[in-house]
């Protein structure tokens, strides 16, 4: 009996000394990389790169803990396309943001009243 008690302690012991692979809450990518070059450079090319960037975070969230984009990407990826003319879908990853983070409502219905003055 003491040594199932004692070979049971020590299988606890070991188990609960095992690592787990934490899952992330959110996955960035290479926005910070590119984004700063997009901010440096402003070029065609780092604006392309960047929007391809948030394309990517966007659609690859089903490894994190949350498994919606970070806050502010689906806003950025929105005003960027707004910026390239394409308005309509730049307003449905404006209204996404608003969706996935409701504290942002006011903002984005700024920006959205404001791009459709204009």
């Amino acid at each position: 009996m003491n040594k199932l008690i004692l070979f049971m302690l020590v299988a606890f012991l070991a188990a609960s000394c095992a690592t787990t692979k934490e899952v992330p809450l959110y996955n960035w990518g290479s926005y910070s990389q590119d984004y700063y070059k997009y901010l440096k450079n402003n070029t065609p090319e780092s604006q392309e790169t960047l929007i391809a960037t948030l394309n990517t975070i966007i659609e690859d969230q089903s490894k994190t803990t949350r498994q919606v984009p970070p806050p502010g990407v689906c806003g950025d990826l929105g005003f960027l396309l707004v910026q390239q003319g394409k308005v309509d879908e730049g307003i449905a990853f404006l209204e996404k943001e608003k969706e996935y983070y409701p504290e942002s409502a006011q903002l984005i219905n700024t920006l959205i009243k404001r791009i459709k003055e204009n």
